[in-house]
């Protein structure tokens, strides 16, 4: 019965963390609009720990795995990116070389399709806070195995290319789930 519970306080204080999250921005000002390596000015970093807050990069089979994904304006001047929906982020897992998702944290979620911004002070970092149970967009429970793991902004044509090179994306991280 406690299991149930406190699965649900973590999953009510990430969506408390997320929803806090989205009424900053983050951006570069001026022409550059995330496209082809997106714009300068930003460190953006996929930090994975246990609910119990270790970070690390092995898991066990139905263990929950936190995503933080640290997103820092590296300028002194404030930075503003013009995003094509209300969708800020996306986090993904991809099998060790493949291309398709196996995960999306996006996967059914509604965002407003209006266009939004998201700014940032000079030196400012936003962290969004995930708590995933490891089951996949079919239901599944992910097993055990070498996977690629990523955090991005969601800037014009994020999802095109999941392990392309972009400003606004964490780069890949290998994760090991394990019996």
């Amino acid at each position: 019965m406690r299991h149930p519970i406190i699965s649900r306080l973590a999953l009510i204080s990430g969506l408390c963390l997320v929803l806090m999250g989205s009424q900053f921005s983050c951006s570069s000002g001026g022409d550059e609009d995330g496209g082809n390596g997106g714009p300068t000015g930003f460190d953006v970093e996929l930090v994975l720990k246990t609910t119990g807050g270790t970070p690390r990069t092995n898991f066990d089979v139905g263990q929950s795995i936190v995503f933080e994904l640290h997103v820092t304006n590296r300028s002194g001047s404030t930075q503003t990116l013009n995003l094509p929906s209300g969708q800020v982020y996306d986090l993904v897992l991809l099998d060790d070389n493949g291309t398709a998702p196996r995960w999306r944290w996006s996967f059914n979620r509604t965002f407003t399709p209006a266009a939004s911004t998201l700014t940032f002070a000079g030196h400012q970092e936003q962290i969004y806070v995930y708590i995933w149970n490891g089951i996949l967009d079919n239901g599944t429970q992910l097993m055990s195995g070498t996977y690629q793991v990523r955090g991005t902004l969601a800037y014009p044509q994020f999802d095109s290319d999941w392990r392309g090179n972009n400003a606004l994306a964490a780069p890949l991280r290998t994760i090991t789930i394990s019996n």
